[in-house]
């Protein structure tokens, strides 16, 4: 869209905002979501901030229930993980219905 405006929103990733945001895109337009994080172990960990901007270890299937209970995953247009070894990470966000891509 040429010249139109596109909503952006810029906040810290934590589990409960994440978790807002996926609740909040029900009934929306698809949006993108951009999360520049660390994963550890091989992926098995994502390492988000807690609500006092301590570290808080995310698991896949931590990340899994989320997606499963807001449903937000098909409102999805587009997930960008920034992070080593996501690929984990990214196979949950396409197992719950966002859509794949590289």
């Amino acid at each position: 869209v040429t010249g139109g405006n596109v909503p952006m929103r810029v906040e810290l990733a934590t589990a409960s905002k994440l978790g807002r945001l996926l609740s909040a895109a029900q009934g929306t337009s698809r949006m993108m979501l951009h999360l520049s994080l660390h994963c550890s172990d091989n992926g098995q960990q994502m390492l988000l901030e807690d609500d006092n901007g301590g570290a808080h270890s995310f698991s896949p299937e931590d990340l899994r229930g989320l997606l499963t209970a807001t449903g937000g995953a098909e409102h999805l247009g587009l997930v960008f993980l920034n992070a080593c070894f996501s690929d984990l990470a990214g196979m949950v966000f396409v197992e719950a219905g966002a859509p794949p891509g590289i």
